[in-house]
């Protein structure tokens, strides 16, 4: 009888999420592992089966507010924030569901790129417009969604504009939706 391998890692030889352990993604240039901030934000399902990301942005302070104690005070969250220094906060695992995009909650993972500074409504709006994410957000965000896409097998990605076209707009036009296409591997599903 053979005795089971107690070493077995999870799919794709990676371990565990626990902590977001992410792969080593360089190539020919040395990358730099962003940091890695953890911020449990409360609220969503118990239960995620992620096959899709989709992209938001938000500004990173609204009413006092940072982005993280704001989406905690009206009750929505989202699985990883990037700032625009180029740190990734994790607010939800991937297996837990979050309340960022109304009928795709428990089966997406969502990630906000956070628009530097205080905004509201009306200037978020018109700062998405233009180009707004950093060399060093915009690096971050490559390697998160890359150990995402490995990680979880996903091949779609959407933009949260393109899930309920009319009501959201972001991540906007100041995205820099070809090149980061380039750069994950994946086409990004997006009106406009």
């Amino acid at each position: 009888m053979r005795k089971a391998d107690k070493s077995k890692k999870t799919k794709k030889g990676q371990a565990p999420e626990k902590g977001f352990a992410a792969p080593d993604y360089t190539d020919k240039k040395k990358e730099r592992t962003p940091e890695i901030k953890l911020m449990h934000l409360p609220a969503g399902s118990v239960h995620n089966t992620p096959d899709h990301i989709v992209l938001h942005s938000m500004s990173e302070y609204i009413d006092g507010l940072h982005a993280v104690d704001f989406l905690k005070s009206v009750g929505f969250s989202v699985h990883a924030m990037v700032t625009p220094d180029g740190k990734i906060i994790r607010c939800r695992e991937g297996k837990e569901g979050a309340y960022h995009a109304k009928y795709y909650n428990t089966s997406t993972l969502g990630v906000e790129f956070l628009v530097s500074g205080e905004n509201t409504y009306v200037s978020f709006l018109s700062a998405i417009q233009k180009e707004y994410v950093s060399k060093a957000q915009y690096a971050a965000g490559v390697h998160l969604l890359k150990y995402w896409l490995d990680r979880y097998t996903i091949h779609d990605v959407s933009t949260h504009r393109y899930l309920s076209p009319g009501r959201k707009f972001d991540p906007g036009l100041g995205f820099p939706y070809k090149r980061f296409e380039k750069d994950i591997g994946v086409k990004i599903n997006d009106i406009g």
